[in-house]
């Protein structure tokens, strides 16, 4: 093959001098490095019917070929190629079947640009020749931007510039084929269009702008560098970054009044400073440390809050926030003045007319109450020993304003002073002054005046007195019958306000009152402190026992405690179920009163009350007490038991029994009472007084009637009223009077301003009203008024009946006990002239109601 293509080039030699044609057709191609080129050679024949038949590639005018395709023997689409083992066969191809035919490189390198020459012939036309210019274009570098100072500014950033300064950048490109155009642009406005060719096949452009303002933070700046509409243009943008001081520095929200103690949470906000303001904070000359400063995403505003608890101290202090770039040595601020509002700051100050000496009995007391508040103290209030004080000019004490002045003050004026006052933020309180009122000693309200000692049994007797100052001595004496005998020194002991004697009573005759005198330095005192020393004994029995609040399980008992013999007592109740005779309840109080619970209802009780002392125990008070059925029990029991308690209890059942009992129970009264009326007249002879302290009055030998220390039980005839007085003495007569006259005419010598008729039952005395623990009715009476002279009239005349309705009032009815002589027997005395005397009055009325009933 290679002999082949020898032998036609020697064929074409001859010829090859005259086919160079330097006027031939020139064709210029252009391709980008790295991309394709296509060289076009016409071998279309020139006359028709003739072929194809060689095609020859040369550099320029080189008489050698670089590439060659021959179709002589084979078609034209078919034909064979050669390519010159310099260049690189993959990157050169013939095509001949194309249109324009073209020489096809790939990957075009700087080294492919250069005259080109196609050489054609033909089966019978002549040989054509054809040239190509291969310009192959090779892109710029991308542009490299530097600042003034020479520093290359990288992609997308420049450094910062301050408002005012003139802006100057430089743009430079190396390495393009051709030459690239530099150029600057900001956004589409082109800035700069003039540049200049520098060494080794370099272009620069200087940009000069400004000067620079806060608008121009974050401009874009473009420098473009391009050759040729195959090759991209390259390019560098930077962007204008610029120091900015802050614009605004504001303290948020309002300046409202701050509590002293309250923490509070103040914030302030800057903003127009590029990078972020520094916000610091300042309260009066001193610098805030709490503080907590955040930015926003773009730095454009700043946000700083600071913790603030604010004093007393503060109240109109400047509070500052600044704002400041840290690059710059601008700084603005923003203030407020606070205004701090606080509770009362109080102070008090004593005022005395003899400061030197202190204050004594007399004297003339000033106290002051300084008072320092925001708002101001609303009211100011003065206290001693914790207890409020109320101005009072008549005994001395007079508020005035913040003042409180004592005039003639006294020993009881002595306490511990202070003053409060008040304000919406809260209450102030001074601290406590002591006020010490000096007077003599003087014995103390509460000291022990009676010691109950033994013969032979030492005692500590003390003294104790108040004074100011102190004391410095006591003296001790015993006065007995009217003597004063000094005791010696070594018999007490001193300290302080208080002393102590030991006191021994050997005989009768060592018992009476010790005296003690107590002397500061400003009197003796002048009364002495009287201790009584009595003999010690038992305490007597309780007595006025009573019994309240009964129910059917518990009692209450109340009684009136007796001398406790110079000692100290206690007292006790043993409750005795009196069927049983079985201890039921021990109580025990320091007061007589006790509260028994626990008993069975329908029971009698008997109640056992004693005082207790050191010296032992004193008698026993009895008396008695019966608690009720439980009327609930009784009827679920009566229910059990009955063959018919299958029956139920409906209301109106309930109340049809209760209806028929009132009437039953209302009949047995009158009955009763009739009987009673009637029986009273026949009885022979009444009771003594000394049968009606049977079983009642209290087995004590200590009790005696005519004595100090009588029964309970029994009540004086000093305390009684005349009516009760002329029972008495009725009872008490040897010569018992019958009701009924023997005569029955109309009698007017008996004219007592009253009397009584009655029954007694179980030897129980009368009482104008039972007691309270009773659970019936154990005796009863009533008050027959003196009837007035009636009409004359025949002497013998039987007397006449007076009506039923004033009889009635003379009926013993229960529910009428309490109220015999009352307006029922006045109307009664009005209405009926006396002209009988009692007992005709109470057989007239025995043979009405016999009539009656």
């Amino acid at each position: 093959m290679l002999l082949r293509v020898m032998l036609l080039l020697l064929a074409a030699a001859p010829w090859s001098l005259a086919d160079l044609d330097t006027t031939s057709q020139l064709t210029h191609v252009s391709a980008a490095e790295g991309k394709t080129a296509e060289l076009p050679c016409d071998v279309t024949p020139p006359v028709a019917g003739d072929e194809l038949r060689l095609v020859l590639w040369y550099y320029g005018t080189g008489g050698t070929p670089i590439y060659t395709y021959d179709s002589r023997k084979s078609s034209r689409i078919s034909g064979a190629h050669w390519v010159d083992p310099k260049l690189d066969s993959s990157r050169v191809q013939f095509h001949a079947d194309s249109r324009p035919a073209h020489l096809r490189v790939t990957a075009v390198q700087r080294e492919d640009q250069r005259l080109y020459r196609c050489r054609v012939d033909f089966l019978h036309s002549p040989t054509r020749n054809s040239r190509v210019n291969l310009t192959v274009i090779v892109p710029p570098g991308p542009p490299v931007v530097t600042d003034e100072t020479g520093r290359v500014i990288g992609r997308g950033a420049s450094s910062r510039h301050r408002e005012g300064q003139m802006l100057q950048l430089t743009c430079r490109s190396s390495g393009g084929s051709p030459l690239p155009n530099v150029t600057w642009w900001r956004g589409s406005a082109l800035l700069d269009g003039t540049w200049q060719p520098g060494a080794n096949g370099s272009v620069s452009n200087q940009l000069i702008a400004g000067p620079l303002s806060r608008d121009d933070l974050g401009a874009e700046y473009t420098c473009w560098a391009a050759n040729h509409a195959l090759s991209p243009p390259r390019s560098t943008t930077v962007a204008i970054d610029m120091l900015l001081r802050p614009l605004s520095v504001a303290l948020l929200g309002t300046n409202n009044p701050l509590s002293v103690g309250v923490t509070y949470l103040l914030t302030c906000q800057s903003a127009g400073s590029r990078p972020a303001a520094v916000i610091t904070w300042w309260l009066g000359g001193r610098q805030l440390k709490l503080t907590n400063q955040t930015s926003s995403h773009d730095g454009n505003v700043t946000t700083s809050k600071v913790t603030l608890t604010p004093k007393v101290k503060d109240s109109g202090q400047i509070i500052r926030c600044q704002a400041s770039n840290p690059h710059l040595s601008d700084t603005i601020e923003d203030l407020w003045r606070l205004k701090i509002r606080y509770a009362p700051l109080v102070r008090l100050q004593l005022r005395s007319s003899l400061p030197s000496r202190g204050v004594r009995e007399g004297d003339l007391v000033a106290m002051e109450c300084r008072v320092q508040a925001n708002p101001a103290a609303l009211r100011v209030v003065w206290k001693r020993d914790g207890e409020a004080l109320v101005s009072d000019p008549r005994h001395g004490l007079v508020l005035a304003n913040n003042s409180l002045i004592l005039r003639g003050v006294t020993r009881a004026a002595s306490g511990n002073y202070s003053c409060e006052a008040f304000n919406d933020e809260g209450t102030g309180t001074s601290s406590v002054v002591r006020l010490r009122v000096q007077y003599a000693p003087a014995c103390r309200p509460d000291h022990v005046t009676q010691y109950a000692v033994s013969r032979g049994e030492t005692v500590n007797v003390t003294c104790r007195v108040t004074a100011e100052p102190a004391p410095f001595r006591f003296v001790w004496a015993f006065n007995t019958s009217g003597h004063v005998i000094d005791l010696p020194e070594s018999s007490w002991q001193s300290a302080g306000a208080a002393s102590v004697c030991r006191y021994t009573p050997r005989t009768q005759l060592d018992y009476g009152d010790l005296l003690c005198w107590a002397e500061n330095d400003l009197a003796q005192q002048a009364r002495p402190c009287v201790v009584s020393i009595v003999p010690a004994e038992r305490p007597e029995p309780p007595a006025n026992c009573s019994v309240a609040n009964g129910t059917s399980q518990s009692v209450d008992v109340v009684c009136a405690a007796g001398r406790d013999g110079g000692l100290s007592q206690t007292f006790a109740l043993e409750v005795v179920d009196s069927q049983r005779e079985t201890l039921v309840s021990n109580v025990s109080s320091d007061e007589p009163r006790f509260a028994v619970a626990g008993l069975r209802p329908g029971r009698r009780y008997r109640l056992e009350v004693y005082a207790s002392n050191a010296k032992g125990r004193s008698d026993r008070h009895v008396t008695h007490c019966e608690t009720p059925e439980d009327v609930a029990q009784r009827i679920t029991a009566a229910d059990a038991e009955s063959p018919a308690a299958a029956l139920q209890m409906t209301p109106i059942l309930g109340i049809l029994i209760g209806i028929v009992g009132v009437l039953v129970l209302s009949a047995v009264v009158i009955v009763v009472g009739i009987r009673v009326c009637s029986g009273g007249g026949r009885k022979k002879s009444y009771p003594s007084v000394t049968q009606l302290s049977g079983s009642d009055v209290t087995s004590s030998p200590a009790r005696d009637l005519k004595g100090k220390h009588q029964s309970p039980d029994i009540v004086p005839t000093e305390f009684m009223d005349p009516e009760e007085k002329h029972m008495i003495e009725r009872l008490s007569n040897p010569t018992p009077r019958t009701l009924r006259s023997q005569s029955r005419g109309y009698s007017s010598g008996y004219h007592s301003p009253s009397s009584t008729l009655g029954s007694m039952k179980n030897g129980q005395a009368y009482s104008r009203r039972p007691p309270d623990d009773m659970a019936r009715c154990e005796a009863q009476y009533t008050s027959v008024p003196c009837l007035t002279q009636k009409a004359a009239g025949p002497a013998d005349a039987p007397p006449e009946a007076p009506p039923p309705d004033e009889i009635a009032p003379f009926l013993p009815h229960l529910e009428d006990r309490e109220s015999s002589d009352s307006s029922d027997l006045e109307t009664f005395m009005s209405r009926t002239p006396c002209s009988a005397s009692q007992e005709t009055v109470i057989n007239v009325a025995d043979s009405r109601l016999s009539t009656q009933f």
